[in-house]
């Protein structure tokens, strides 16, 4: 759905002009520490290659049967709190577009 969501926003690429751009990504980790990830961001371009992107980042794990994980190849024990913690990323960057021309 996201992906749909994504290429719809961007079908409309041949407008050269676009100051202002809204995205949404988002998806899940399947590694070993289950996570979930939601991040909207807006960008400004002040110029037609340069710009600026805001962004904010929603991060939760999820299903975690047991306290134990292991965080950089060493075992260790979660305090019952810690399980299934979540973050909020403030995400400023810098955006670069090469000419189309090329």
């Amino acid at each position: 759905m996201l992906l749909s969501i994504n290429m719809a926003a961007n079908a409309n690429d041949d407008i050269e002009s676009k100051m202002w751009q809204a995205t949404l990504f988002g998806g899940l980790y399947l590694n070993n520490e289950q996570a979930w990830q939601l991040e909207p961001s807006v960008s400004w371009h002040f110029h037609k290659n340069i710009g600026i992107r805001l962004g904010l980042e929603f991060t939760s794990q999820y299903n975690q049967p047991s306290h134990r994980t292991i965080i950089d190849g060493h075992e260790a024990e979660l305090a019952s709190n810690e399980r299934d913690i979540a973050w909020i990323i403030f995400k400023p960057s810098m955006v670069f577009k090469t000419p189309r021309n090329l």
